[in-house]
Order: structure tokens, then sequence, then C-alpha cells
């Protein structure tokens, strides 16, 4: 999921996780493996932001996805 830039600093802010940018010479390979997300990184690795509203609905929440350590 690519994150707005209010739902990045909000992220950012949770996490305290760094945002991966879209120059990143990894990015294109992230993109391939895992399709379009806004990629953050800390600590403890890798990670990303799945939504868990289902679509339609006015309250959006996601959940975080650590996808390498």
């Amino acid at each position: 999921m690519k994150l707005t830039s209010e739902q990045v600093k909000q992220t950012v802010n949770q996490l305290g996780a760094q945002v991966l940018p879209d120059e990143h010479p990894a990015m294109p390979q992230l993109n391939s493996m895992f399709g379009e997300h806004t990629f953050f990184v800390d600590e403890t690795g890798l990670k990303v932001v799945e939504p868990t509203a289902p679509p339609g609905t006015e309250r959006q929440s996601g959940e975080v996805v650590s996808l390498a350590d």
C-alpha cells in the first residue's frame, strides 16, 4: 500500500522508523518483489503497512507487516 504524506507522518511517529525514499537503489527490486508500497526501515528490519479496513469504508486502518529482520 502506497501511503499519502499524512499517513507516512503518522506511521513514522508511531513506529519510529524511517521511510525508504523512492529514489533508493533497492526500490525497483523491492517493488517487483512486494508490489507498490511505502517501505519503512528501523533497527528491527524492513516493514510495510497493509490495509485492514474493507474497501469503501470511511476509516482507514492498517497493519504493520515485517518483510525482513
